[in-house]
């Protein structure tokens, strides 16, 4: 048999609240056995390797909106990305200190 982890035991492990647990089980984000099923409650357990092979599924993308992972489009590369970024920051940064200068020589030269 495999072994199963408790919420309890899975919230300890990824250090989450029950709520959190109970409420990504409910949604289908998080695999899930359920158990048992009543009106009010219902009683999950979760396959450890299946938990395993979750979280090097969601460490694989790159973080976007709300935690959710993002694949980089083929072809791009994540260093090439990074160093246009970069770029467009130190043109900005430039074109920023140009206003700068210019604005200084503009008050300069005016009477006071």
């Amino acid at each position: 048999m495999k072994t199963l982890l408790t919420p309890k035991d899975l919230g300890a492990a990824l250090k989450l609240s029950l709520a959190t647990i109970s409420r990504m089980c409910a949604s289908g984000q998080l695999p899930a056995i359920l158990i048992a099923s009543g009106k009010r409650k219902r009683v999950y357990r979760f396959d450890e390797a299946e938990i395993e092979a979750w979280l090097r599924e969601r460490r694989q993308g790159v973080r976007g909106k709300a935690g959710a992972t993002q694949r980089i489009p083929d072809g791009d590369n994540v260093a090439t990305r990074r160093q246009e970024f970069l770029q467009r920051v130190e043109i900005e940064k430039r074109n920023g200190e140009r206003r700068m200068m210019i604005d200084q020589a503009s008050s300069a030269e005016q009477p006071a």
